[in-house]
């Protein structure tokens, strides 16, 4: 009855936090910053970088402090996510002070950003914001910074400035007093967002036909317990030593099916799209493992289940399991049949139609796969076709082949290459770059780098046409995030991310966290036809960049869709030794429609030929380039 000096104690969840650190998911109480919880805000401001290449800039404030145990640092981004900051340091007795920063700018610097930071506790005013910059030695100049004074063009909104934010702020102009008649407030709180359940809410759900349950969403308490206090000390539960129990066990089998189905029942954002009985899902899920008896086994039990999400980031290992190998050959579905289209054994030849392994059909072989692989039908299948024929490195694998002479032959191959589900071996291994008709060039993103696409970036800014291969994906030190800038004369967006904010269990009114972030263009800018050349294997930031590429028509799409995943990932480390990756967040394409399970459609899809594998012809390459030309139909 009496509550004063009490505090509510609820729970939110920005996606959710499970131990793993994963920006941007956060997990926290509503009355204390938990251990998890980053508070962090940055106003920011994009500059006109040919204005100040090669110049030196003074980036300036005026800034007063009531809580010293925040950190505040004014910032400078350059090209390549280069960050030159000042940290600011608060006066002692809560006065202002005035702090600079110094920043050399590259000649020719590319995208160039300006701001402030705020982490932590933070209750912060700052005024008379400044930028100036000179050549050498000689006086300075005003940068014309847009809305200097940080005057809102609407509630919360900021004229000119971008907002990232993660934690709950509050920002606004506030009268002061003198030196400074008006400046900018920024106070942080301990809430992840502003929606929170009372101290009276709660859950209720029927279980079966005569239990329910009823579980408070909100509680009141202190810094140190919720009340009522407990009387349990949960010392059974501190006894179990998790590092002695292994997957034979049946209740940590048990155990890792709850916990994780329990995640996705409240946490997957992608219900409203896939097609599942996930409550027949648990039933199943536990009954195997039940069946199981040891790690193999049961990691086949996880995939399955985690495969009824048709989430595209939806893996599954184990460290207990049995690593997989496969024979070094790859095969594709052509015309019906299960077709080698490269290999590395005498046994094998390219065009050879694979009839059974092991004794099993191909069709089933490739059925097998599909059931334990989560995503999109494409990148079920791009995947599945990945792990064929995968088996125990010990074991050969027992090949009946349809040979190129049509003769039929019985040959065992040795597993000797690492079952991938992400990549395969590579049919076509092009050069980084070259030109393969006249004045129209190829890139393979797998092998080019950042340095061999800016010494080429001049002839290829005239070319007739360039094609992009994107089916083996691209190389760490080059992507499409390095190229956009050039196929575009305006600045361009990313897709739709929004992340879950939820109180309520089952994901029950839920409401999202919206962003998106620019790209500018750059110069030279690539004038001909560009043609990207896609598969299902282009994935998660690879539909990033599809998704801007398709919106604003910068590239003609070839090939297959793409796998219709997208979004950060997150990770649920199962008691034991497995982990689940999966999607946190939703992501939409630029006309907020659905991205997942779909993906990116081509223009002009590709349908292999026997014939064409079998005479060493690129049918995605020939396409791209009568697409350039003007005669593909």
């Amino acid at each position: 009855t009496d509550t004063t000096g009490l505090k509510t104690i609820a729970w939110q969840h920005k996606g959710v936090f499970l131990g793993t650190d994963r920006q941007p998911y956060r997990s926290s109480r509503t009355h204390r910053s938990d251990f998890n919880l980053t508070r962090e805000l940055t106003i920011y401001q994009i500059l006109d970088a040919s204005l100040l290449s090669g110049k030196e800039l003074r980036f300036s404030i005026s800034v007063r402090s009531l809580i010293q145990e925040g950190k505040a640092e004014l910032i400078v981004v350059t090209e390549n996510q280069n960050v030159i900051s000042k940290e600011i340091e608060f006066d002692e007795n809560k006065e202002w002070s005035y702090e600079e920063l110094r920043a050399d700018i590259e000649e020719n610097s590319g995208i160039l950003i300006a701001g402030l930071k705020v982490q932590g506790d933070t209750d912060l005013y700052i005024d008379k914001l400044k930028l100036e910059y000179r050549k050498g030695l000689s006086d300075w100049t005003t940068y014309p910074l847009k809305n200097p004074e940080l005057a809102f063009e609407a509630p919360e909104v900021l004229e000119s400035w971008e907002i990232n934010r993660l934690g709950i702020f509050e920002y606004r102009s506030t009268d002061h007093t003198e030196p400074l008649n008006k400046s900018f407030r920024i106070i942080s709180k301990p809430k992840l967002f502003s929606q929170t359940p009372s101290v009276g809410e709660t859950a209720v759900q029927q279980i079966n036909e005569t239990l329910w349950s009823e579980v408070p969403l909100a509680l009141y308490g202190t810094d140190e317990f919720t009340l009522p206090q407990s009387l349990s000390t949960n010392e059974d539960i501190k006894q179990i030593e998790l590092n002695k129990i292994t997957l034979d066990d049946e209740s940590l089998r048990l155990a890792n099916i709850i916990i994780a189905w329990n995640v996705f029942q409240h946490f997957y954002p992608y219900f409203d799209v896939v097609d599942v009985d996930w409550d027949k899902v648990l039933e199943t899920a536990l009954l195997r493992a039940l069946k199981d008896q040891t790690a193999n086994e049961f990691l086949k039990t996880l995939q399955w289940m985690v495969a009824q999400l048709q989430d595209g980031h939806g893996v599954v290992t184990c460290q207990e399991a049995t690593q997989l190998f496969k024979p070094p050959i790859r095969v594709d579905e052509l015309e019906g049949e299960f077709l080698v289209t490269a290999s590395q054994v005498d046994e094998i030849t390219v065009g050879d139609i694979v009839k059974s392994i092991d004794g099993i059909s191909a069709r089933q072989e490739l059925n097998n796969r599909l059931e334990l692989v989560s995503g999109s039908p494409q990148l079920r299948g791009y995947r599945a076709l990945n792990m064929f024929a995968a088996g125990y490195k010990e074991n050969q694998a027992i090949f009946e082949l349809e040979k190129v002479s049509g003769k039929t032959e019985t040959v065992r191959v040795s597993r000797t290459s690492t079952a991938n589900l992400f990549s395969s071996m590579l049919e076509f291994d092009y050069s980084a770059i070259e030109m393969i008709d006249d004045d129209i060039y190829l890139i393979n993103l797998r092998k080019i780098t950042r340095t061999d696409f800016e010494e080429h970036l001049g002839k290829l800014s005239s070319a007739k046409g360039i094609i992009f291969d994107y089916r083996n994906g691209s190389n760490s030190s080059f992507s499409l995030f390095d190229l956009v800038p050039h196929l575009t004369d305006k600045e361009v967006q990313s897709p739709n991310w929004y992340i879950p904010e939820l109180i309520y269990p089952d994901r029950r009114n839920i409401k999202f966290d919206y962003s998106t972030w620019n790209i500018s263009p750059k110069l030279p800018h690539i004038k001909g036809e560009k043609v990207i050349i896609n598969s299902p294997g282009v994935v998660s930031s690879g539909e990033t960049l599809m998704s801007i590429i398709d919106h604003y028509e910068l590239a003609t799409l070839i090939g297959n869709s793409t796998a219709g995943t997208n979004g950060n990932t997150n990770y649920i480390d199962l008691p034991g030794s497995c982990r689940i990756m999966w999607t946190g967040m939703k992501v939409l394409k630029h006309d907020d429609s659905q991205l997942h399970l779909k993906g990116y459609k081509p223009a002009y899809f590709i349908k292999r030929s026997i014939k064409a594998v079998r005479d060493n012809r690129d049918e995605y390459l020939e396409k791209a380039i009568e697409v350039i030309i003007g005669n593909a139909n």
